[in-house]
């Protein structure tokens, strides 16, 4: 079966939200009189939900998490992503992709108001037919369930379809759903295990250089 769907991880895949991220720590570091952290000390947690870098980045907090959630969510919602904070040549491949006919998606466990949000203001909402992302009553990857379901909205295979992203969680996730596996290295690796990819791009316009693109540059758009 030839590939008509590309599924993509949006946070350390499409976008560099390491920048927010970090402001958004450090603004609820700075209220509690903890000194700013370093970006890239975070990196490699920037994949795994916002609970979890959370306990990273205030270990000492006796607050509950959902409490340090729901702040970190909020002081998020008044931060603008710029269009700058896309990778290199994203915007251009996804514009390419779409004009030859293939179905893009989007598949993250970022929260549903801010992944709107975020894709909205880098403007690339308008690439994708489907977007799946975190909800209360949502399995998040690396359960196989968000994958599915973006292969079910479209009425399509899973051998139809690639998933690209860049932590093990996609991984986990594209495994689960028997997709083939992209692995985005310039992203937020968290320990990506390298032998079992389908293959890995450090600029995600090498993907059309793949099979089954079969485009050798993006500089035909």
């Amino acid at each position: 079966m030839s590939i008509q769907l590309v599924i993509f991880d949006l946070d350390g895949t499409l976008v560099d939200s390491a920048r927010e991220v970090t402001q958004v720590i450090n603004e609820m570091r700075r209220v509690r009189d903890l000194k700013p952290l370093n970006q890239d000390s975070l990196l490699q947690e920037m994949g795994h939900g916002a609970d979890r870098i959370l306990s990273l980045a205030l270990p000492q907090s006796i607050e509950p998490v959902t409490c340090l959630v729901a702040e970190f969510r909020d002081r998020y919602k008044l931060i603008s992503t710029p269009k700058s904070s896309l990778y290199p040549n994203v915007e251009a491949t996804l514009k390419f992709l779409k004009k030859i006919g293939f179905k893009l998606a989007v598949c993250t466990n970022k929260p549903s108001a801010l992944c709107d949000k975020v894709l909205l203001e880098t403007e690339i909402a308008e690439y994708f037919d489907v977007v799946i992302s975190g909800r209360p009553d949502h399995i998040a990857k690396p359960n196989a369930e968000p994958v599915l379901r973006v292969l079910q909205q479209l009425g399509l295979e899973p051998a139809s379809a690639l998933l690209v992203g860049d932590t093990t969680i996609d991984q986990k996730a594209a495994k689960a759903a028997n997709v083939p596996f992209i692995f985005f290295s310039s992203g937020y690796d968290d320990g990506v295990a390298r032998g079992d990819i389908y293959c890995d791009i450090n600029d995600m316009s090498q993907l059309l250089a793949m099979r089954p693109f079969s485009f050798k540059t993006i500089s035909c758009i």
